[in-house]
C-alpha cells in the first residue's frame, strides 16, 4: 500500500450505473439508477426520460421543492430504503459554489449524487520532536465510516450556516475547543472528490482548516461520534496512511493534503504529482 492508494480510493466512478440528476433544467448529480426508479414509483414529481431524471418544472422555488420532495423521500425511509437518516437538510446545486435548487435530508445526498460540503480541522501541536497531530476515532455507531480514524474535528456543512460558523460548532461539540480558539484556526484551502462509496456516490467539497493547539490542550467530545482521541506524530500518521485503511476515507485526503504543506511528502516521492493532481477530482 502507499498514499496514492489513498487517493485512488477517492476517484471510483462508474457512470453506466448512474442516471443524470436535473433540477429547475439544470444538471445537478449522479443518481443510482435503482434509486432513481424508487423515486419515480413513489411520486409523481420525479420523471425518467431518456435515462435521465428530472424534478417536474411545475415547482418554480427552492422552498417550494424541498417542501414537495421531502414527504417522498421520508415514505422511502419508513420504508427502509434510506438508511442513516439525520433530520439535517443539504443543499442541491449546480456546482460547488451555486445558489441551492432545493434542499432534501443529508442521508439521501449520496444516493442523489449531488454535491456536499464538509468542514474539516487538522489539530496539532509543536514540541521539540517535530508535529504531532490530534487524531480522533469515530464512534462505532456512526452511520458513515463507523470506528474510523479522523481529523480532530469534521463535520458536513447543512443549508444556512456559514462555513465558519459551521467549524467553531463542530470544534465544541466534537472536541470541547471554544469558539475563542477556534477562531485562530487558519484557513488552507480544500480537497475534492468523486467517489462511489457504500452509502452511494460521494461528490463533495472539503474545506481545509489547521490549528496549531497548546501543547496542554486536552479534547474531549461531547456529542457522542467520537470514542477516542490520538495525538501522533506525523511519521506515524503519515505511516498509518501508506499501510492501512484505518483513516475514513476522505480524512486520509485531508492528513496527505496536511502532510505536502508540511513538507512531510515532498516532490521526490514518485507518486508526488499524482497525489497532488488527485486532491482535487471536482
Amino acid at each position: 500500500m502507499s498514499l496514492i492508494n489513498r487517493v485512488n480510493d477517492c476517484s471510483v466512478f462508474h457512470p453506466e450505473r448512474y442516471v443524470d440528476f436535473f433540477v429547475a433544467g439544470l444538471h445537478v448529480g449522479h443518481t443510482e439508477k435503482a434509486f432513481a426508479a424508487q423515486l419515480v414509483d413513489t411520486s409523481s414529481i420525479f420523471h425518467l426520460i431518456e435515462e435521465k431524471l428530472y424534478l417536474t418544472d411545475s415547482l418554480k422555488t427552492p422552498e417550494e421543492r424541498t417542501k414537495a420532495v421531502h414527504p417522498i423521500l421520508r415514505k422511502l425511509k419508513d420504508e427502509g430504503f434510506i438508511p442513516g437518516w439525520r433530520d439535517e437538510l443539504y443543499p442541491v446545486r449546480e456546482t460547488f459554489y451555486g445558489r441551492p435548487l432545493m434542499s432534501v435530508e443529508r442521508a439521501t445526498i449520496s444516493l442523489f449524487g449531488v454535491r456536499g460540503q464538509g468542514v474539516h480541522l487538522n489539530g496539532y501541536v509543536k514540541t521539540k520532536e517535530g508535529i504531532s497531530m490530534w487524531i480522533g476515532k469515530r464512534s462505532a455507531n456512526k452511520p458513515t465510516g463507523p470506528g474510523k480514524l479522523d481529523q480532530l474535528v469534521a463535520g458536513g456543512l447543512p443549508i444556512g450556516i456559514t462555513v465558519q460558523k459551521n467549524l467553531e460548532k463542530e470544534c465544541w461539540e466534537e472536541a470541547s475547543i471554544p469558539a475563542s480558539l477556534a477562531k485562530n484556526s487558519r484557513p488552507a484551502g480544500a480537497v475534492s472528490y468523486l467517489t462511489e462509496r457504500p452509502d452511494g456516490l460521494r461528490h463533495d467539497l472539503e474545506y481545509v482548516f489547521d490549528l496549531e493547539l497548546p501543547r496542554d490542550f486536552t479534547p474531549l467530545n461531547t456529542d457522542g461520534e467520537v470514542s477516542n482521541f490520538f495525538l501522533w506524530p506525523l511519521n506515524q500518521v503519515k505511516k498509518t496512511l501508506e499501510t492501512s485503511d484505518a483513516f475514513k476515507f476522505n480524512s486520509g485526503l485531508v492528513v496527505i493534503d496536511f502532510l505536502v504543506r508540511h513538507g512531510f511528502l515532498t516532490p521526490e516521492d514518485p507518486d508526488y504529482t499524482k497525489i497532488i493532481l488527485g486532491l482535487n477530482l471536482s
